[in-house]
């Protein structure tokens, strides 16, 4: 749809996520669909196993610390220093803009989460399917690839609900958190 017309892709073939047991694997499902649309013959497995993937999921972990810490002693009425080891358990797993967080065939309560785009222009790629990975483009740019009659594939939140913020994790890396 744009300002000026409404422009359709039609006769993309359909695949079921769930027929095929992935639960989370609607990036790789819709991107097969797509690779098919353009005369790709690949599978939704073949793009899964070539996607780079966090097979262990969003799961919590015990971080253990050694912190000093000063305490009065009671014996010697002094202050004094000592270590302790603090437990704090944070919730982990990679990053989902380079990533699979999970594994299609599981679901969120398993710790699947899924991911963004590069991890499956990734897969496409490896998987023989030139593609591109326009996130962050205009809607004009969005609306030009319809109409020259390339599938898109977008990410959207599942029958239009709003979105409800999650837990956030840290990279298993230290090098940063996402806020689910």
């Amino acid at each position: 749809y744009s300002k000026d017309k409404t422009y359709y892709i039609e006769n993309v073939p359909y695949i079921n996520q769930f027929d095929l047991g992935y639960p989370t694997g609607c990036e790789a499902v819709s991107a097969a669909m797509a690779a098919r649309f353009s005369g790709y013959n690949v599978t939704s497995e073949t793009i899964i196993n070539n996607t780079p993937t966090d097979t262990l999921g969003k799961r919590q972990e015990v971080i253990k610390k050694e912190v000093v810490k000063e305490v009065f002693n009671k014996e010697t009425e002094q202050m004094e220093q000592v270590t302790v080891i603090e437990e704090e358990t944070i919730w982990v797993a990679e990053n989902p803009f380079k990533y699979f967080v999970g594994h299609p065939s599981r679901n969120r309560k398993e710790g699947s989460y899924g991911c963004y785009a590069e991890p499956i222009a990734v897969a496409l790629r490896n998987s023989g399917v030139p593609c591109s990975n326009i996130s962050g483009c205009s809607v004009d740019t969005l609306y030009e690839n319809i109409r020259n009659g390339k599938p898109v594939v977008i990410w959207c939140k599942s029958r239009g609900e709003d979105l409800v913020e999650g837990v956030t994790w840290k990279y298993p890396d230290g090098s940063g958190e996402y806020l689910e």
